[in-house]
């Protein structure tokens, strides 16, 4: 149905992005309530989301090394 930025395994520190299915929504920890129609659209307003909350994203890393 859409493109959505979620929290993964709901670790609230940490945001995502999916294509959701519209049955699907409740099976997911929703971030933000906004759809995009594309993956990149999405992926640009996730990074703006962790930037303004100082949050992780896809690519972070928790190593020490």
């Amino acid at each position: 149905m859409a493109y959505m930025v979620i929290y993964p395994r709901g670790d609230r520190k940490t945001l995502s992005y999916v294509y959701v299915e519209e049955y699907e929504r409740a099976d997911w920890d929703l971030a933000s309530l906004q759809e995009f129609d594309t993956g990149s659209e999405c992926r640009e307003y996730m990074i703006k989301l962790a930037d303004r909350y100082g949050l992780r994203r896809p690519g972070d890393t928790a190593y020490l090394d």
